[in-house]
């Protein structure tokens, strides 16, 4: 009992002697104070007792998280990637669903002339290594560094390199993918004259609109002969030229944070807990037999004049006859234990962060069925949709076809608007037999046209069409007919109900009168 309820009981004591009407309207009054207590108590999450005492997060800001912790949790995340096996897996298995073979573009502008000599000149660039600063990557490949970035890092910088028209390129542009480290986060809570302001590396406007970033020159942790470079400064790049990418998960939010924040702690911990049970079970497996001798004696390992000879380690067959007074105890070594249970326990935990399940990280469907991993491949697609629909069409794609419009008008291919449709790579059937069926039959019955089913396996329509065409004008030109040609299913079809016999019953003919 605390001291203020031993003071107020015995001041209750004391009054109820003195006066017993007064002490009982005093109870009175305390039990309507307790149940008021009790029946608007608010949220339990939000209470002070002992269970939740010791829980006091602070009420700060999202860029004020990101402002104490984000270089740890960068720096930690990506040791995670170098030296965990799931870390990694978990990363790979993000980019490669999300990314696949890389997202596709359509041009489309107002006349179909103009939008072949875009599409020729997008490919031209796209799918070539031009398109890179370093030179390494093509588009499609960009893409999946760009994710990988932002899931490993938490957000990444896309700068446009202007080229001059004597660099070669058709299209004078290059892409610039940069790590989070570039940004200048000492460039922070700075007023200009105009009323623009920084926050860790990002300028705004006084509307609080992006205005500019400031980029260091250089990576801040290269080393050079073991040497950290020092005085490396940043410059000021208009956001016109740079984009950046992150997950917004706050709103007001500037900076990404890395997408193993979460499960930091659980991957740390089950990789410490998995080397000691290794560690644990290699050093017990090499105890295996102790021999004791009687206080008289000292054992001696191996033959002697003074000591009988005792094997100094044990093989298969050998029977080994101690001198009288010698004792053998056989070690009892550990066991794993629950180990198996215990981390898959933790893994669940881990794919439930990650927004991706249990068997896509771990590839252990031993216990999945046909329903259940369905039901999951299902879940894991919400996220993949959502995380294409979020960042990369609008954050990345959509951008760079802007980008890429612009300079192509500056090189002369014209200044019409020509936008780009985007078809995201597909992802394999879990059961082709019965999902093509299905998809056919949402296309038959209007539920889905044909150019969205087209696009869901991965494919543009409009590429797929003139295929078809072409390769159905090239056998009958050679009057081949193939069983996958579907028009000679329709051909056989219509043949069979023409020819098929009557079944109903006829009737009679009506005699001459």
């Amino acid at each position: 009992m605390s001291k203020q309820s031993i003071k107020e009981t015995w001041l209750d004591n004391a009054i109820s002697w003195i006066s017993p009407q007064a002490g009982v309207r005093r109870m009175h009054a305390r039990l309507i104070q307790e149940n008021a207590r009790i029946q608007f108590r608010g949220y339990e999450g939000a209470s002070k007792g002992r269970r939740l005492g010791g829980w006091n997060p602070s009420p700060s800001s999202a860029n004020s998280e990101t402002r104490v912790s984000l270089k740890a949790l960068r720096s930690r995340s990506r040791d995670l990637c170098r030296n965990e096996a799931y870390a990694i897996r978990a990363v790979n298995t993000i980019v490669t669903n999300v990314i696949g073979e890389g997202f596709l573009a359509k041009a489309k502008a107002k006349t179909e002339g103009r939008s072949k000599i875009f599409q020729v000149e997008w490919l031209d660039w796209a799918q070539s290594l031009d398109c890179d600063f370093d030179g390494l990557n093509t588009f499609a490949a960009l893409q999946a560094l760009v994710m990988r970035t932002i899931v490993e890092s938490g957000e990444v910088i896309v700068r446009r390199v202007r080229r001059d028209s004597n660099s070669g390129l058709s299209v004078p542009m290059q892409l610039q993918i940069l790590e989070p480290d570039f940004l200048d986060d000492s460039k922070d809570g700075e007023v200009f004259s105009d009323g623009s302001f920084n926050i860790q590396g990002v300028e705004f406007s006084k509307e609080g609109k992006r205005k500019a970033y400031w980029l260091f020159q250089k990576h801040p942790g290269d080393t050079y002969g073991g040497i950290t470079l020092q005085g490396v400064n940043s410059v000021r790049v208009p956001a016109e030229e740079v984009l950046h990418i992150f997950r917004v998960e706050r709103a007001g939010q500037v900076r990404g944070v890395p997408w193993l924040a979460p499960v930091m702690l659980k991957i740390k911990d089950l990789s410490d807990y998995s080397d000691f049970t290794l560690v644990r079970q290699k050093v017990s497996a090499c105890f295996t037999a102790f021999v004791t001798a009687p206080d008289s004696l000292d054992l001696k390992v191996g033959s002697s004049a003074q000591t009988p000879a005792i094997g100094a380690k044990l093989e298969p067959g050998v029977t080994e006859q101690l001198p009288p007074g010698y004792s053998v105890e056989f070690a009892s070594p550990p066991t794993s234990g629950d180990f198996s249970q215990f981390s898959n326990a933790q893994l669940r935990a881990l794919s439930a962060g990650m927004g991706i399940t249990f068997e896509t990280l771990t590839n252990d469907y031993s216990n999945c069925t046909f329903s259940s991993g369905r039901m999951g491949w299902q879940e894991f697609q919400r996220h993949i949709d959502q995380w294409r629909a979020h960042l990369i069409t609008p954050r990345f794609c959509i951008p760079v076809w802007r980008w890429f419009t612009e300079t192509a008008g500056i090189a002369g291919f014209g200044s019409d608007k020509v936008v780009a449709i985007w078809t995201a790579p597909k992802r394999e059937m879990i059961d082709p037999t019965k999902e093509v069926e299905a998809l056919k039959s949402e296309v038959r019955s209007g539920l889905k046209s044909l150019p969205e089913a087209i696009r869901q396996n991965g494919y543009e329509p409009s590429e797929v069409f003139n295929e078809i065409a072409e390769t159905n004008k090239e056998l009958d030109r050679l009057k081949l007919i193939l069983e996958t040609d579907p028009r000679q299913d329709i051909g056989v079809e219509k043949a069979k109900a023409e020819e098929a016999p009557k079944t109903g019953k006829e009737k009679p003919k009506k005699e001459d009168s």
